[in-house]
């Protein structure tokens, strides 16, 4: 997948008045623009924008002339039919906004006959059609399913065999994360996890015009849940959200992103740092003051200089995760990590040596806050940039 021209496409294709028509990142492996809708594409020899501004997109191998406005009555349509595969399933009206994220992030919302005729890493042809560009030749369905919205959004939303057995449904806290990017990022399996991120903004934009309910319950009767909605160290705004079974933070009055309360170390409440703080003076058998770590006899200042001040008392850090670390981030160390850096603690280390991670207050894919949250997803150990152990007992 080659995402990266996106930003440069949205770009142009906002100066031309085209709504949300970004790259289409294909199914799998390869990114791939809406062909003949910018002279990127035109150059090319993949269609044009006429002189009134109307995009000519081949399909099925004629040129058609789709004006914005044509093109977003089309973005909308596809999106009520999202919407409606999810309802019919039960889904809330959170599984809705995900599925059509997925689709703004995969085709701008529009149901393309064609992929790019990539090449697979295993050396096949890449076969990715319709809204969510799903290769029919690798199990999502004929080309005639693949190409029905419906039927797509549904294999998305429950697994290519409509088992619930796979795709949205099957992952770990899909509901309550606000890592939206990374739970699509699951199904389609993007090349890069935090692709989607850029066109949620888009993508709610035309919800909102759709009159799709994102809040609408399941067929449980359970309202979508708030995201564990995380911020940067550095703030932001914060919904109100129930505690996470796995949170246990031991303080209730944490304050909005933004309010600054201190905490018993000399932190702010609900701060990366506090939580970290925390979690190794519980590990340590310290639950309560006086605190066996903390203020003066542990670390001050942000999470940025954790790392060299770890390294300055003798402690042990290193690239390969243990449980009870702290996974840590310089500045601007990595997606969505601010000039303040970042930690978060390690609960656990899969088979396979990755870390399963849980913080407080990192910059998410929703509104941020002084929220918990667990990664939804095992972390490979290259995405942190490096493992501080837990501080020598005695």
């Amino acid at each position: 997948m080659k995402p990266n021209k996106s930003g440069t496409l949205l770009l142009i294709l906002r100066l031309i008045g085209v709504p949300a028509l970004p790259v289409i990142a294909i199914f799998a492996v390869i990114g791939l623009s809406l062909m003949g809708i910018v002279a990127l594409s035109v150059a090319a020899g993949n269609g044009s924008v006429d002189d009134a501004g109307n995009v000519c997109r081949p399909v099925g191998g004629e040129s058609t002339n789709q004006s914005p406005k044509d093109v977003r009555e089309q973005q909308i349509a596809n999106a009520k039919l999202m919407d409606k595969a999810a309802a019919d399933l039960g889904l809330s009206g959170q599984a809705s906004r995900i599925v059509i994220i997925a689709g703004m992030g995969e085709s701008s919302l529009i149901n393309v006959d064609h992929g790019d005729d990539a090449v697979n890493p295993d050396g096949t042809m890449n076969t990715s059609l319709g809204i969510l560009q799903q290769q029919w030749s690798l199990g999502w369905g004929t080309r005639e399913q693949v190409m029905d919205v419906s039927y797509a959004a549904t294999s998305f939303l429950i697994g290519a065999k409509h088992d619930r057995q796979g795709g949205l449904v099957s992952i770990l806290h899909w509901e309550a994360t606000s890592w939206v990017s990374s739970v699509i990022h699951q199904v389609q399996k993007n090349s890069e996890r935090d692709h989607y991120t850029k066109f949620i903004a888009d993508a709610d934009s035309i919800i909102k015009e759709a009159g799709i309910d994102v809040t609408r319950a399941g067929s449980d009767g359970e309202k979508p849940k708030n995201p564990n909605t995380v911020g940067q160290c550095d703030g932001g705004s914060t919904p109100v959200d129930p505690k996470n079974a796995n949170d246990d933070y031991p303080f209730d009055n944490v304050p909005p992103a933004g309010v600054y309360v201190n905490d018993p170390w000399m932190y702010g409440l609900g701060e990366c740092t506090s939580f970290v703080t925390w979690r190794i003076n519980r590990d340590a058998g310290s639950t309560s003051a006086p605190w066996k770590w903390g203020g003066a006899n542990f670390l001050n200042g942000d999470a940025r200089s954790w790392k060299d001040k770890w390294i300055a008392r003798g402690w042990t850090v290193s690239n390969v995760p243990v449980a009870g670390a702290v996974a840590w981030w310089g500045s601007n160390g990595g997606g969505g990590v601010g000039a303040a850096g970042h930690v978060a603690y390690v609960q656990s280390v899969t088979q396979d040596g990755k870390a399963i991670i849980e913080e407080y207050n990192h910059t998410g894919y929703a509104p941020a806050g002084h929220m918990y949250s667990i990664r939804p997803e095992p972390v490979d150990p290259s995405e942190v940039n490096m493992f501080l152990y837990p501080p020598p007992k005695g």
